[in-house]
């Protein structure tokens, strides 16, 4: 009988969830294995730990140094540092102990952290521990493969296991778990000692235990399948985050993606409105020479309406004084188009001011009639008397103006305007 040799560098180096995490069920991993069975003997019974192989159990007080190391027999519980370093670590394993295993196994990953601590939901403890030993190929070092029996929450069963752990010796002679890489020259070592028979009866008894375990108790084989089931599904989890997150990323992509060829457009469109504007400006300037506007302006000073941009123009009429109106179009020959009384007039440019024109406050030197328009034959729309304060909006170059005082506007002649009164 012999073990395949990768089976076993992938159990004591790769596969660390058996090694040191001591996987749910470990002993499901030798039935994973590839053994060639068919020289094992078929009188194998169920027995103890102790009894699963015939070995050596001398131990190194009565067994000679050049003896151990010439035969390197498979030792059972033959070194009480070892048995103490391996109770003590299934001790924490059952307890979720992550800082004693801290201090013996070296390294520990996060992620073994994290799964020693989700055991704990299911395993109760570990029972049953032996250790059958082999000297290490560095000094003081030791090749151990521990059988223990884990007791599952809610299951009477106890199910065998078998685990193999590499301890090694610290500077001060105290012994640790090694958790990492093997070298070749030790990789080689221990893949020679896990081909060996004893090795390979070892792992088979513990293997047939296993399978007796579930065929004797159902409620153990219904757990193990759904344990099973359980990772199959965690891994299939995995996957689907895994999946998720990457879709997540593209997602996420695409959207900046999208978000920068619409940045882009939006740019694009700015700069197209921002020349079609511009055009629109050029356009604007008609043949007559008048760029186009549209705002309010107001008379500096009562000015005449034309109906061309000349003082030779015929007269439409006049704005006055603070008087407003729309301007349409502003020219370089010093005049403005403005709409007036529902025609185009023209006015010259210098009179007219985009802001207000700023009215005066006046006193009536003699009580006059307000009228509705600058003529004495207007309607009156009130009398203003002597010494009353009004305020004056326009001043007409007919010698009339245009005041209001108490909410009435009207026009009175400018000659009854005072600037002060006594």
């Amino acid at each position: 009988m012999k073990l395949n040799l990768e089976t076993m560098k992938a159990f004591l180096i790769k596969n660390k969830t058996y090694v040191i995490i001591a996987a749910v069920f470990i002993a499901m991993v030798f039935v994973l294995m590839t053994i060639n069975q068919g020289d094992s003997s078929t009188d194998a019974k169920q027995a103890d730990s102790d009894e699963v192989i015939t070995v050596d159990e001398t131990t190194p007080d009565t067994a000679t140094e050049d003896t151990t190391v010439a035969t390197n027999d498979l030792q059972v519980d033959a070194y009480p540092a070892v048995n103490e370093l391996v109770n003590k670590y299934f001790t924490a394993m059952s307890t979720s102990d992550i800082d004693t295993l801290l201090q013996i196994v070296n390294p520990l990953s996060d992620e073994e952290q994290t799964q020693i601590q989700q055991k704990k939901e299911y395993i109760e403890g570990y029972d049953n521990i032996t250790c059958y030993t082999k000297i290490g190929p560095e000094e003081n070092s030791y090749v151990v493969f521990v059988y223990y029996e884990i007791k599952f929450i809610n299951i009477n069963t106890l199910v065998p296991g078998e685990i193999p752990l590499y301890i090694c010796s610290n500077e001060d002679g105290s012994l640790y778990i090694y958790n990492d890489e093997l070298t070749p020259e030790v990789d080689s070592y221990i893949a020679d000692i896990a081909a060996g028979q004893d090795i390979v009866e070892l792992i088979g008894s513990v293997d047939t235990k296993f399978t007796e375990a579930q065929a004797a108790d159902p409620d153990l084989k219904a757990f193990i399948d759904k344990l099973s089931g359980t990772a199959d599904q965690a891994a299939a989890d995995q996957a689907a985050a895994d999946q998720a997150a990457a879709d997540q990323a593209a997602a996420d992509q695409a959207a900046a993606d999208q978000a920068t060829a619409d940045q882009a457009a939006a740019d694009q469109a700015a700069a197209d409105q921002a020349a079609a504007d511009q055009a629109a400006a050029d356009q604007a300037t008609t043949e007559d020479g008048y760029e186009a506007v549209d705002e309010t302006v107001y008379a500096s000073e009562t000015v005449n309406v034309r109906d061309s941009s000349s003082e030779d123009g015929s007269k439409l009429g006049q704005i006055y004084v603070g008087e407003s109106t729309k301007r349409t179009g502003v020219g370089s020959n010093g005049w403005s188009r403005i709409e007036f009384n529902g025609e185009t007039g023209y006015v010259m440019t210098e009179y007219l001011t985009t802001e207000g024109v700023t009215q005066e406050i006046k006193y009536l030197s003699s009580t006059v009639n307000l009228r509705a328009e600058a003529d004495e034959n207007s309607d009156k729309v009130a009398t203003a008397y002597e010494g009353t304060k009004v305020t004056r909006s326009a001043k007409l170059d007919n010698g009339w103006s245009r005041i209001s005082f108490d909410g009435v506007t009207g026009y009175v002649k400018s000659e009854y305007l005072a600037d002060t009164y006594k």
